[in-house]
């Protein structure tokens, strides 16, 4: 966790469970407490430089801290190699559609630049067909990189019933089981994976490969999940273009029973989480 935060002290790295909570640490009077562990997202703020160590203690650096506008904390703002240190070992697991795919690339492509290139590489970021991303980094090199997409240009308005419960029952532990072709976890390495999930029970079928991958003992690796899903439920109901029925049998709910089927859905997938914490 340190080396996470090398310009914080070490009182404001304790974990809490609430949002916007400022950790109580030693500062300045015109200096805000750190954020807790899950502070609101900063939608506008200033980056300020400040003075730091790094969790040596012995040498001195240069770090940023975000100050958040019109809250009562403020977040570090770490530069790559601060980025390095605190993933290596770590294997990052986002499961969602086109928003966590782009989060994905965005963290990869500041570690290693052209890590991922959507003309090179031949995908299409459209949260439907782009269904697996995994890259291994060690040593600030690319070591293995697996991309499933199984669209292509043609297919852009062509989604009717692609994310059906059935057909993704069928269709993505297949997909999700490439993620055994990573080569042998050192725990040196750097691993981040994005598992196509538009729907809370893709979700789930992602956590259980995650859960099930005894290969390469990556299960050793120290794993965190972050999902993000929701979207798509609300564009069952509201969105009435041929790309948006990636599942019919939500369409023809009303907004009940869509939120009835998303509530189920997550309860359902938080027990696969819980395992994970």
């Amino acid at each position: 966790i340190t080396l996470c935060a090398p310009s914080l002290p070490a009182e404001a790295l304790l974990p809490t469970t609430e949002a916007q909570v400022p950790v109580s640490v030693p500062s300045e009077a015109d200096e805000k407490p750190v954020c807790g562990r899950l502070p609101v997202v900063p939608v506008w703020g200033t980056v300020l430089e400040t003075k730091g160590t790094i969790w040596s203690g012995t040498r001195e650096v240069k770090a940023w801290d975000y100050q958040l506008h019109d809250t009562n904390c403020r977040m570090g703002v770490r530069e790559t190699w601060h980025i390095e240190r605190c993933l290596q070992g770590t294997w990052l697991v986002l499961l969602g559609a086109s928003q966590s795919s782009v989060w994905l690339q965005q963290l990869a492509n500041t570690l290693v630049p052209g890590a991922f290139n959507a003309n090179r590489d031949n995908f299409i970021t459209d949260g439907v067909y782009l269904q697996l991303m995994d890259l291994i980094l060690e040593d600030g090199k690319i070591v293995h990189k697996t991309i499933v997409f199984t669209g292509d240009k043609t297919h852009l308005n062509r989604h009717k019933g692609v994310h059906s419960q059935a057909r993704d029952s069928a269709e993505l532990p297949f997909v999700f089981a490439k993620l055994a072709l990573a080569p042998e976890f050192t725990g040196k390495q750097i691993r981040i994976t994005n598992l196509l999930a538009e729907y809370w029970d893709e979700a789930n079928l992602g956590l259980l490969a995650i859960e099930g991958m005894t290969e390469g003992n990556w299960h050793k690796s120290h794993v965190f999940p972050v999902v993000a899903v929701g979207l798509w439920y609300a564009y069952s109901k509201g969105c009435h273009f041929p790309w948006c029925e990636t599942r019919p049998a939500l369409a023809g709910l009303d907004t009940e029973g869509i939120v009835d089927k998303f509530l189920q859905g997550m309860r359902r997938t938080a027990g696969t989480l819980q395992r994970f914490c």
